[in-house]
């Protein structure tokens, strides 16, 4: 799924194709995550780049810096069925970081990058009463500095939230 063109003539994929189950399920009704994948462009010399994305990929997005940012349950130890937040990753598989984290039941998808470098994504999902496709822009992080700071969600060097279900609403971002 989600084939996204990466420079040299690769592509990077989503796939269910080794047949993992999650370590925990969804309320989806499907427990075999898609990880990431990369091929060349004919389809040859494939390689599973994704290898703790155990809980599922969707959306792969490339950035200016060369990453790529995808949609992924895995959500920093907090373990609710659908949080999904934005995390990067380099085409080799190296490097694989937060851009936006899924604390407080937000679900983020759709993701693409603006000229100035910002991320603006869709605060995703209905039935968390948040509306369906809001849309969510956040700036680049500041030169050297991380996107958020400790997985404790309540610690103050994150920041203020975005989206955050358990406020109802979104503050302001930074």
């Amino acid at each position: 799924l989600g084939p996204c063109p990466l420079p040299g003539g690769r592509v990077m994929f989503t796939s269910n194709r080794n047949g993992f189950e999650m370590p925990r399920g969804n309320n989806l009704g499907f427990n075999i995550p898609f990880q990431l994948f990369v091929m060349d462009g004919d389809g040859s010399n494939v390689e599973m780049i994704g290898h703790l994305n155990i809980a599922s990929a969707l959306h792969p997005v490339p950035l200016k810096d060369g990453r790529v940012m995808f949609s992924s349950l895995e959500d920093q130890g907090f373990r609710n069925d659908l949080d999904w937040g934005i995390w990067s990753i380099h085409p080799d598989g190296t490097k694989w970081n937060p851009i936006l984290s899924a604390f407080g039941g937000s679900a983020f998808h759709f993701q693409t990058q603006l000229s100035d470098e910002s991320i603006v994504t869709a605060f995703y999902y209905g039935g968390k009463n948040e509306g369906f496709g809001t849309f969510v822009k956040v700036p680049p992080a500041p030169p050297g500095e991380p996107p958020f700071g400790p997985a404790y969600k309540n610690d103050p060097r994150n920041g203020k939230s975005v989206a955050d279900i358990g406020n109802h609403g979104f503050r302001p971002y930074g």
